[in-house]
C-alpha cells in the first residue's frame, strides 16, 4: 500500500501556488514511496531519471514536464500509468477537485463540483468516478486475502444503510398497480455494509474504509468475519445480526437514540 503523505492543503494555498508548484505536489504524492523522486512506470528500480521540460513562453507556468528513462529511453509524466493520464485540467484544477470531493463528509455531487471547480458537467462527473476508482482500487487488498482490517492498535466501526429500489409510478392513479410495482422493485432491494478502521490514539495506523453490498444486511456477517482480525474491538448498533459476532471479536453496541 501506497505510503500517506499527511499533507494539509486549503484552497486558499492552492490558489496561490503556482503550475509548476503544483505538479511538485502531485510528484511528492505519485512517488512517495520513493522519498517524492520520479520513478519509471516501465522499468525495475532503481534506475536514472531525467527531467526533460518542455519550453513555455511563460517561464513561471513552464512548459509540460516529461521524465525520461536512462534505461528503457521511455519518456513519461506525472499522471503517466495512472487513472488521470491524458487529463486537459491543469494541475491546480485537478487540486481543487480532489479537495472540493475529499473534504465532503458525505460525498460530493458532480453539480456542487461543478460549481466550485468551473469545470462542466461531464468532465466533473467523470473525474469524480475516476477518484472513487482510484480509491476502490487502493483498498483492493483489503477485499482479497487474509483479513487485513483492525488490529490490537485500532478499533472497526460496522455499520449499514438500506438502499431501496427506486419504480416510476403509473400515469393513471391504480393503486393495486403501485403495489405490484413496489413489490416487484423491492425484490432488488439492496444493503450496503462499511468497515471502517479507525486507528487509536497516538496510533500511526491509517482510517481505512471498504464497502460491500449484500441482499440483507445480515448477508454481510461472513464477509465481515473473513475481512476483520480476530479479537478487534468491533462497535455495531442494535442490529440482531451482528450478534453473531460475538465469539470471534470483542463487540461493542451503540444505542443511537443515545449517540451516533
Amino acid at each position: 500500500m501506497t505510503p500517506v503523505i499527511p499533507i494539509k492543503l486549503s484552497h486558499f494555498q492552492i490558489g496561490n501556488m503556482t503550475e509548476r508548484q503544483a505538479e511538485e505536489l502531485f510528484v511528492q504524492v505519485r512517488w512517495a514511496d520513493n522519498g517524492g523522486e520520479p520513478c519509471c512506470p516501465d522499468c525495475p528500480r532503481p534506475t536514472t531519471i531525467y527531467r526533460c521540460r518542455r519550453r513555455h513562453p511563460d517561464p513561471e507556468r513552464g512548459g509540460a514536464n516529461r521524465y525520461r528513462c536512462k534505461s528503457c529511453r521511455g519518456d513519461f509524466s506525472a499522471t503517466s500509468g495512472t487513472l488521470f493520464a491524458w487529463h486537459k485540467m491543469s494541475f491546480k484544477e485537478l487540486l481543487h477537485a480532489m479537495l472540493a470531493f475529499l473534504n465532503e463528509v458525505k460525498g460530493k455531487g458532480t453539480l456542487p463540483l461543478t460549481r466550485e471547480t468551473g469545470a462542466t458537467y461531464k468532465p466533473a462527473f467523470v473525474f469524480a468516478h475516476k477518484l472513487r476508482a482510484a480509491m476502490w482500487h487502493e483498498t483492493a487488498h483489503l477485499r482479497v486475502g487474509d483479513p487485513g482490517i483492525g488490529g490490537p492498535n485500532s478499533y472497526v466501526v460496522i455499520d449499514g444503510v438500506h438502499i431501496p429500489r427506486s419504480f416510476r409510478k403509473p400515469n393513471k392513479r391504480d393503486a393495486a398497480l403501485e403495489k405490484a410495482l413496489k413489490a416487484e422493485a423491492s425484490q432488488n432491494d439492496r444493503w450496503m455494509v462499511a468497515i471502517r478502521q479507525r486507528p487509536r490514539k497516538y496510533s500511526t495506523d491509517n482510517t481505512v474504509t471498504i464497502i460491500g453490498v449484500f441482499k440483507k444486511e445480515g448477508h454481510a456477517v461472513p464477509w465481515i468475519k473473513s475481512r476483520v482480525i480476530p479479537n478487534t474491538s468491533v462497535h455495531t448498533d442494535f442490529e440482531p445480526s451482528w450478534g453473531n459476532l460475538r465469539g470471534k471479536f470483542k463487540r461493542k453496541v451503540v444505542n443511537h437514540n443515545k449517540m451516533y
